[in-house]
């Protein structure tokens, strides 16, 4: 009987160990040992974090776009100015405005015109621009208004550091042309030349500025009425 007893506990106690042996220790990484309710929050948890993910990299897709769209003239104009460079180009960009209509052009001593030249009325509060282009001799020309009996010149050479509007030296110039009432500044016979829309006024006054960017450069001009002391400061410089 005791040998009996022995051996029921020996074999009680193998089973337990056989049983223990043959069970599957539960995993820490495995949604199988979880709760099913748990394992419901990481599965969304985890969708909550790629979604983020995604939203945060959709963000700074649009920036970088915006950023490369922004740059992108930037970088043109760049580009532009390094092939002007390479070339021994030069450019000149011509804006015009005018406070009434008024016939204005320019006569080229060296350069030429790139695409469309100025109207030959520029009309009131409207800008106009022309583009000149030169090589390695440069842009020089001058800029004539309607009434004016000379031209206003302008050079740009970059190659030589020869830059100047109205006179050698100055990038800016202030030039009136004074009405028949002021005396000594116009003959008789060229009043009539002046605009309809500076007809009994002090004169016309044109204000210019020229911008140097290595071969690119600006020059702006700004047509107006004369005021009374520009008026008399022309008439006594011409008598």
């Amino acid at each position: 009987a005791a040998a009996v007893s022995r051996s029921s506990s020996v074999s009680g106690r193998s089973s337990e160990c056989s049983s223990s042996r043959s069970g599957k220790a539960p995993s820490l990484w495995s949604f199988d040992a979880l709760p099913r309710s748990t394992a419901a929050t990481a599965a969304s948890s985890g969708a909550l974090r790629r979604a983020g993910s995604a939203a945060r990299l959709g963000s700074v897709g649009a920036l970088a776009l915006s950023g490369g769209i922004a740059s992108g003239s930037s970088l043109a104009a760049l580009a532009q100015r390094e092939r002007l460079q390479a070339d021994r180009n030069v450019r000149l960009v011509l804006t015009i405005e005018s406070d009434f209509d008024v016939a204005c052009w320019v006569s080229l001593d060296s350069g030429e015109v790139e695409g469309e030249d100025l109207p030959i009325i520029i009309s009131g509060g409207v800008k106009c621009e022309a583009t000149y282009m030169g090589e390695a001799e440069g842009i020089s020309g001058s800029l004539v208004p309607e009434g004016f009996r000379d031209g206003i010149p302008f050079v740009l050479r970059p190659a030589s550091s020869d830059a100047f509007v109205g006179q050698p030296g100055r990038l800016r110039s202030t030039v009136t042309v004074p009405g028949s009432s002021r005396g000594g500044g116009i003959a008789p016979d060229e009043v009539s030349l002046l605009p309809a829309a500076a007809v009994g006024s002090p004169g016309v006054t044109v204000e210019l500025r020229l911008t140097e960017d290595g071969v690119c450069s600006q020059l702006f001009a700004h047509i107006r009425l004369a005021t009374e002391s520009e008026a008399r400061r022309a008439a006594s410089q011409a008598s």
